[in-house]
């Protein structure tokens, strides 16, 4: 599907006498702009002025190209959430049935305000947080959900979950997110997960950690037949950046995984990740 496809599929929200631009013009020339790097309604319409003719090309009855008040005003009148199930559909369309490993993250956006009256230049101490779904075999965005505060990605996370088709798919995703709920959906969503456990949940944290303590103590050998199918450990080296740096990843498999953690639909194993560094100039681990 073509990006002129997605603009003809949305409504615009303007009264017909003030429409002066088509809405598919409009969310045309700014998807453009977008992925030429315009990161300003100022810069879209300028790339718009710079590219008028290959615009005219493709919009005909194009005469000029909108201004950035007019880019502002038809965005901020546009439903977020409406222009991005259009957007989900229009992703789907270009990747077909994604597979792979889709990663869920929250990240928090760098100069970002919010305008209202008692701040009409915008608030200083706002901070929007965003929730994306990132499938990395295709090096796009599958979704996204806004959120309002850090810790309300525990919320924003099903709700993501549940409007992608994950089958088939590796879903990672940090400590915030480490939650039987969470995990329960993505399985019942017929994809599995990588979930980070952290400190955040101490006693499970805690009871893994010893684990793989007491593993270590063992001095397990996992090359032997009788360990081999329950353990697993891989070695990675690379010398980079003026250092050594070794990481290692230990797997813990066992069928009474399932048992013990009984919360934790789909769960099959329990992995550590242990990285070492050296500094070259110096000697230092």
């Amino acid at each position: 599907m073509a990006i002129f496809s997605i603009c003809k599929q949305i409504n615009d929200p303007r009264i017909d006498r003030k429409r002066v631009h088509s809405a598919d013009a409009i969310v045309y020339i700014s998807m453009a702009a977008v992925i030429c790097g315009a990161e300003s309604w100022y810069e879209v319409e300028d790339f718009g002025n710079a590219k008028i003719d290959f615009f005219r090309e493709r919009l005909p009855g194009l005469e000029s190209i909108p201004s950035h008040d007019t880019f502002n005003r038809f965005f901020s009148a546009l439903n977020p959430e409406y222009f991005e199930r259009i957007f989900r559909h229009w992703m789907f369309e270009i990747c077909e049935k994604y597979e792979g490993v889709v990663a869920i993250d929250g990240k928090t956006i760098r100069g970002a305000s919010k305008c209202s009256s008692s701040h009409p230049t915008g608030n200083r101490n706002f901070k929007l947080h965003m929730v994306s779904a990132w499938a990395t075999a295709n090096g796009i965005s599958l979704g996204q959900l806004k959120v309002n505060e850090k810790h309300n990605e525990i919320v924003a996370i099903p709700l993501l979950l549940e409007a992608l088709d994950l089958v088939k798919c590796i879903v990672t995703i940090d400590a915030m997110g480490c939650q039987t709920d969470i995990a329960k959906k993505i399985i019942e969503g017929g994809a599995d997960y990588v979930l980070a456990l952290k400190e955040n949940h101490k006693n499970l944290y805690n009871t893994v950690k010893s684990w793989f303590d007491d593993l270590d103590d063992k001095n397990i050998d996992v090359n032997k037949a009788h360990y081999a199918t329950r353990y697993g450990k891989y070695i990675t080296e690379e010398e980079s950046h003026g250092r050594h740096e070794r990481r290692e990843c230990f797997v813990y498999s066992c069928q009474a995984l399932t048992g013990m953690f009984k919360e934790w639909k789909g769960l099959k194993a329990v992995v550590r990740i242990s990285s070492q560094r050296t500094i070259k100039t110096t000697g230092e681990t």
